[in-house]
Parts: structure tokens; sequence; C-alpha cells
């Protein structure tokens, strides 16, 4: 399906298996049911996705030649590629939020404000169902990322299940907050500044990435930070097996009733 611009489009049902061109802006986009299709807004003078929810998970390729606003799934995962590619004027994207886990590749070539998933953030690059190719999933960010957080907030009585990031964070420009609800097992490489760094979790683990046939492992959940990091807190009882540089000053490190045998080198700063 080829269109100009959408205002506003509510679909009842699914969206399933589709190719979606679209030469202009979205203004808003409701599917009732589970979104599996393709979607491409085309022309980075007026390409522009505004309000994108959906009530049942998101999959399949997202992408804006301009900015995106907000997608959102109501009750489930998101599992869709999302890109705004680097031709694109505006590559900002506002929030990326998914009720379950975020499954996907996502590429912003400006700012990223929010990603946040109730569940976990990539996959486990060992595993051969979910990872055939034993790839990480990649969080890639052309500016400034503002939030990433997992596993959303806990409830009283409620038990916490660990929800791990294992997508591999790339951010050109500064962070302010990381927060993971489990462990960290992709690798953070952050050419600026860091706020806030909270892991509910063990940071680092020995990953086989070799396929089928086992092979040499692979150490993951390295924390890079070019910039200042200003607190990394862990959770009482975990520890530290990877390895941790930042380039400037550390503010905190707070790690109780846990080990770091992972090396802990500051570049320039203290």
């Amino acid at each position: 399906v080829s269109t100009g611009g959408i205002g506003r489009a509510t679909i009842a049902g699914d969206v399933l298996g589709n190719n979606f061109t679209i030469a202009g802006p979205v203004t808003s986009l409701t599917v009732g049911g589970e979104f599996y299709t393709t979607l491409i807004l085309q022309g980075p003078q007026v390409a522009r996705l505004g309000r994108m929810i959906v009530t049942g998970p998101i999959g399949g390729i997202i992408i804006s030649a301009g900015q995106i606003e907000l997608i959102q799934s109501l009750t489930g995962a998101i599992s869709a590629d999302i890109t705004t590619p680097p031709e694109a004027i505006n590559g900002n994207m506002g929030s990326v939020i998914a009720a379950g886990a975020f499954l996907g590749n996502l590429i912003s070539s400006g700012n990223l404000t929010l990603l946040s998933a109730n569940g976990v953030v990539g996959v486990d690059p060992s595993d051969p169902v979910l990872a055939p190719d034993h790839k990480p999933r990649v969080i890639q960010v052309g500016g400034d990322l503002g939030t990433l957080s997992t596993g959303g907030k806990a409830k009283k009585g409620v038990p916490v299940v660990p929800m791990n990031l294992y997508s591999d964070v790339i951010v050109d420009g500064s962070c302010g907050t990381l927060r993971v609800a489990g462990g960290l097992f992709g690798d953070l490489l952050i050419n600026g500044n860091v706020t806030t760094l909270a892991i509910n979790g063990q940071v680092g683990a020995l990953f086989d990435l070799d396929g089928p046939l086992p092979g040499p492992l692979v150490m993951r959940g390295n924390i890079n930070v070019r910039g200042s990091l200003g607190a990394l807190t862990l959770a009482p009882g975990s520890n530290i097996l990877s390895d941790v540089t930042f380039g400037g000053d550390m503010a905190a490190i707070t790690v109780v009733n846990g080990t770091i045998s992972g090396n802990l080198t500051s570049l320039y700063g203290s």
C-alpha cells in the first residue's frame, strides 16, 4: 500500500503481513489488535510518525525519515526493528514503551527520550532459537539518550523477576538514566556523560557466540563511558565481572556484599 500523508487512522483488529509506504506524515495510528508489518515513512522534508499506539504486540519493520513521537504496545512486547535513518532532517525519537519485552533493534539518528520495557531488553545472543545468528540486538542513538529502563516499576507483594539488558547500547551523546531491573549482559558504549547507572543484578557474564559447536566464551556486559559517570549502583549481593571504563570522574560506585573481579579504569579522571 502506497499513499500520501495520513491524519488519523484507527484499525479495530490486527495489521499483519502488510507493506505500507507513506510519503508524508502520520499524525496518529491506533491498532486494536496486533501489529506485524512493514511501515516506511519516506521524505525527510515531510515524514513524521506521531502517536502509534497498539493494543497487542508490535513486530516487523518501522522506518521513518523524520521524527517519531511515540510507539507503544499497551499489552505486549515490541520485537520490531525501529529506525530513523541518517538522512532524516529530524531523526529524534520520543518514547518507545513496551508493556512486555523490547526484543528488536532500535537505531535513532537523533536523540531518544525514553525506551521503557516492562520486561527484558534484547535477547540472549547465545540462545539458538531467539538469536540463531548469535548477534546481539543493538540500541544505537546518534544524539542523547534520556532514559532506558527494563522491568518497569516494582509492585508490592509481586515477586521480582530479573529483567536483563542483553542489547548492546551505543550512544554518541550523553545518557541521563539507565536503570536495569536485572543483570547487565550487553556492552555499553556512551561517548558522553552518564548521570545514573543503576543495576539490580549482576554486571557481566560469559556467552558462547560461536553457534551450534562450543567455542570460546566471550565476556559481555562491559561498560565504557568516555565522559564522566555520576553514579554506578548495584543491588546488594551483585557482582561486577566485566570491565568498567570511564574517561572522566566517577562520583560514586556502590557495591554491597558483592565483588568486583573485572577491571575498573579511569582514563583521565578521578
